[in-house]
This record gives structure tokens, sequence and C-alpha cells, in this order.
């Protein structure tokens, strides 16, 4: 049954989006450290999360870059 618990966890949170807070009294956690050991996203979410942020990253910089060109 534990596993019910980390798994409706780690879906509301990379599943759904979810805040950490609101999981946290979902599961009555005290502290938000335990919730976050209840969660471990999927190496396709981990994947997609860094894709994500690395294309924001890429188009920053090609904001300013573009900027600075015509400014």
């Amino acid at each position: 049954m534990h596993s019910f618990r980390r798994s409706y966890a780690t879906h509301l949170i990379t599943g759904e989006g979810f805040d950490v807070a609101f999981v946290q009294l979902q599961l009555g956690h005290e502290h938000a450290a335990t919730t976050s050991g209840y969660t471990m996203p999927s190496p396709d979410y981990q994947r997609l999360a860094l894709e994500r942020a690395h294309e924001r990253t890429i188009q920053a910089a090609l904001g300013l870059q573009a900027q600075r060109r015509n400014p």
C-alpha cells in the first residue's frame, strides 16, 4: 500500500503539475522534505523537463542577441 502513496505523490507533482505544498497537505506530512522523498520523476519526465529548460535558455539567449543588434 505504501507504494501507492509514492505513486500518487509522484503523479500529482510530475503528471498534474500540483505544487509540492498541496501534495504535502494531501499526504499529511509536517515537513516538505518528507514529501520530496515520495516524488520520483520518471526518466521521461526528467528528460522533458530538461528539454524545456534548455529550450527556454536558448530562446532567451537568442532574444538577448537580437536586442543587442537592434537597440
